[in-house]
């Protein structure tokens, strides 16, 4: 009887030994790659040069320079936008994204209905990104 293992897609025909060795090893690779995920160990196949540039040791990502400035950048941009909004318009956008808050609760608290909430609220992003866009 014949058998096969699978090379790159194509069918090779080989002897019994060479299958059960293969299929064989096959399974030990897989043994060792599940022990290595229950362990939290990275299997080696892992560490590509991308992986290492981009993942520390740590497991957060690595930001470059430019990263940095951009962030810092692009953070003074947006406060310089918010602080150009009205009032009303600068304390919705801090009470949904900087205190957390639902458009439920705000929409109780400011006894308004939710739609117009959301409404308000995407008018006012609209605005700020024309802001950042054009800064």
């Amino acid at each position: 009887m014949n058998k096969f293992i699978y090379i790159n897609g194509v069918a090779v025909s080989v002897t019994e030994e060479v299958h059960y060795t293969y299929h064989k090893m096959k399974r030990r690779e897989k043994t060792l790659i599940e022990k290595d995920t229950r362990n939290r160990l990275v299997h080696y196949d892992a560490w590509s040069d991308e992986f290492i540039r981009k993942t520390p040791i740590n497991g957060l990502p690595v930001q470059t320079p430019e990263d940095i400035v951009i962030s810092k950048q692009t953070r003074l941009r947006l406060y310089q936008s918010l602080a150009l909004l009205p009032s009303a318009e600068r304390d919705l956008i801090h009470s949904l994204f900087f205190e957390g808050k639902s458009m439920s609760a705000l929409s109780k608290q400011l006894q308004i209905p939710p739609r117009t909430i959301g409404y308000r609220r995407d008018r006012t992003l609209k605005k700020l990104r024309e802001m950042m866009t054009r800064g």
